[in-house]
């Protein structure tokens, strides 16, 4: 029996299923006897594997106990979780997809996701990509038809519609080029995502929902219980919605820049990266500059889940594109990694066994505007082991603005990033690079 004083739970996990907590560094969920029921379904003749090809996070049940539950199972721990406000329009798409996907698998069975939440009950992860996480927003047929949870059919196309249809529809169709929309699109990713104001300004935008392609008829086989076709209409629709608008005028985004690249390297930085954390192989790579490829370098060696962290959603479009067409376990991810709220390093908190910083700190520091000791804060925040920061050194001195300067003209560059990242973590290396003369990287142990 676990002792309630023993595990950790935020009160925005419970549900009519149960309650989600986490014990001894595992995720579990406690069901109560709905939830109970709801899994032994899920449960029956190996149907959870079938159900986790399609994106259904896996489960299985334990042996632990807790007060006032029937049933205690354990969770896939799926880290790092990457909210839907870091998702480009084509994530946003194929979760879309996979959702519909396992509507239909659950169907079969009487059974149907009904709580979308926004989609923020799903998340992406490099290695599977699109993934649902909560068994709880899943709901039998008859309880929803019959209002036994206080729910009904017609809120479900109200969820859709909101969550991922909508907002589909307005950034590919003609309306998603205008000013107006594009402001609410940012607007409507960055806010709560079940927000009433959001889905107030989507129905006015889309008069009702019947500016949306297909919205009338699929809305009629709702209203006929015709579940499985309602799902085909809408899935249809969207796969015609192609991830237009991505411009051209950029250049490869796996091209290093001219002049600051430590591409003649990266064999040499990624076996060293390696020789710190031993099999890389399923280990968590965020790099902060990804033009750079050594998360994809390293992707590409060992097996190693990458995360391409940028703050240009064109960009990270392109990324996709690439994870797509090479089939690697990479993954983009749409954020401002350096916004001084530290709102999104905290939603990716000690979510990384390595952090990359090349090829140098000082350039990145200029060109964000932030500051030496910010970075090292923030990269500190975001692994659970190492950071890996370039620095180039001229030999000569530089002017520096005044958020990163040395205290003193004559300090060494090096050595001023030293002291800087002191404080956040334990034990620095320096390791000087045969390939590419005058740049250093600094390894830093959490």
């Amino acid at each position: 029996m676990i002792d309630p004083k023993d595990i950790y739970c935020d009160s925005l996990l419970h549900d009519s299923c149960g309650v989600v907590f986490q014990y001894q560094g595992r995720i579990h969920r406690a069901l109560h006897e709905r939830g109970s029921k709801i899994f032994e379904l899920l449960s029956n003749d190996n149907w959870m594997d079938s159900l986790a090809e399609l994106g259904l996070v896996r489960m299985h049940k334990t042996d632990l106990q807790i007060p006032g539950y029937n049933t205690v199972i354990e969770c896939e721990r799926i880290s790092p979780i990457i909210p839907p406000p870091m998702w480009t329009s084509s994530m946003l798409r194929e979760a879309a997809l996979s959702l519909c996907e396992i509507n239909k698998e659950l169907l079969l069975r009487g059974l149907v996701i009904w709580d979308l939440k926004g989609m923020a009950n799903m998340t992406f992860s490099a290695q599977h990509g699109p993934v649902f996480m909560d068994i709880g927003a899943i709901h039998r047929i008859d309880e929803i038809e019959n209002g036994v949870l206080s729910t009904s059919i017609n809120s479900l196309f109200e969820q859709i519609a909101s969550s991922f249809y909508a907002p589909l529809w307005l950034a590919h169709s003609a309306l998603g080029r205008g000013r107006l929309v594009r402001q609410f699109l940012e607007y409507y990713r960055k806010g709560p995502m079940s927000s009433e104001l959001s889905k107030a300004m989507l129905r006015r935008l889309t008069i009702g929902w019947r500016a949306l392609p297909g919205a009338l008829r699929a809305r009629a086989l709702l209203g006929s219980r015709q579940y499985t076709r309602f799902y085909e209409v809408i899935m249809h629709e969207i796969r015609d919605w192609g991830c237009d608008g991505i411009s051209e005028a950029y250049a490869d985004p796996c091209e290093p820049s001219e002049g600051q690249s430590v591409r003649r390297s990266i064999g040499e930085i990624v076996r060293i990266i390696g020789d710190r954390l031993g099999n890389l192989k399923g280990k968590t790579v965020f790099d902060l500059c990804p033009q750079e490829k050594v998360g994809t370098g390293i992707a590409d060696r060992y097996a190693a889940n990458a995360y391409l962290l940028t703050k240009d959603s064109t960009i990270a479009e392109q990324y996709w594109g690439l994870r797509k067409k090479k089939n690697k376990p990479v993954l983009p991810v749409v954020c401002d990694i350096w916004d001084r709220s530290f709102h999104n390093c905290c939603d990716l908190e000690e979510s990384c066994d390595v952090v990359c910083l090349l090829p140098s700190i000082i350039d990145a520091a200029m060109n964000d505007k932030v500051p030496i000791d910010f970075i090292g804060r923030v990269t500190s925040s975001l692994t659970r082991n190492i950071a890996v920061v370039g620095i180039r050194n001229t030999g000569t001195q530089r002017e520096y603005p005044f958020f990163v300067s040395p205290a003193q003209p004559s300090d060494n560059v090096l050595d001023f990033v030293r002291q800087a990242f002191r404080k956040y973590f334990r034990k620095q290396e320096v390791v000087n690079l045969s390939d590419t003369p005058g740049t250093s990287i600094l390894i830093l142990h959490k």
